[in-house]
């Protein structure tokens, strides 16, 4: 049974496409398993900082396919750190599973969200694809991730006050810490726009 859960959380517990971030390991939940996780976020792109809150469940509809189905907020500083706007999102989405060399895991990710308020000010659809690179270092303990993930805004790119105004590229570089039924995880962001963000998940 704690294996069985172990892996359970080794596969959600950094799953949340907050707007910037991967938050995802390349392993697949397993079809009928599910998982929720709740995430903190911190994004910093051409002078704006952004504060994100993403809740998350995660189903697994097949042994290689995990369906996303996410909610959260982005709060927007300004240079003092003063809250200042804040706008409510959903969003959906998938990991697929590609493979497995060499103890190393990959999958592609992909989440689209759209804004429930101030429309106005932020792109229609904003896309979070991924290509995923994982390796469990320890077993049941601890995992690492990294590969290459994209912010593409859609429609009203000119709208770039909570999305940005053009695609952004960058590299995750992330930890799982395994903790009996919860994981613990942790991912900064190297690229043009930088991100760092910590979550707890659990599966259920």
């Amino acid at each position: 049974m704690k294996t069985t859960w172990a892996l359970l959380i080794l596969a959600v517990a950094v799953c949340a496409p907050a707007h910037a971030q991967v938050l995802t390991t390349a392993d697949n939940l397993g079809r009928g398993n599910a998982g929720v996780l709740v995430s903190e976020n911190r994004i910093f792109v051409d002078g704006a900082r952004l504060h994100l809150v993403v809740g998350q469940y995660v189903r697994g509809i097949s042994d290689r396919f995990d369906l996303y189905l996410v909610a959260g907020t982005t709060r927007t500083d300004d240079e003092i750190g003063a809250s200042v706007l804040t706008q409510a999102w959903l969003g959906a989405g998938g990991n697929l599973g590609l493979g497995e060399w060499n103890g190393f895991r990959a999958s592609l990710f992909g989440v689209v969200s759209a804004p429930l308020n101030r429309r106005d000010q932020a792109s229609v659809i904003l896309a979070n694809p991924a290509l995923v690179v994982s390796r469990t270092i320890v077993k049941n303990r601890l995992a690492m991730y990294t590969g290459v993930n994209a912010l593409v805004p859609l429609g009203h790119r000119e709208r770039g006050w909570f999305t940005p105004p053009d695609t952004k590229v960058n590299v995750p570089a992330g930890a799982l810490v395994m903790l009996g039924k919860w994981g613990v995880f942790a991912e900064a962001d190297i690229g043009h726009l930088k991100a760092i963000g910590f979550g707890l998940s659990r599966g259920v």
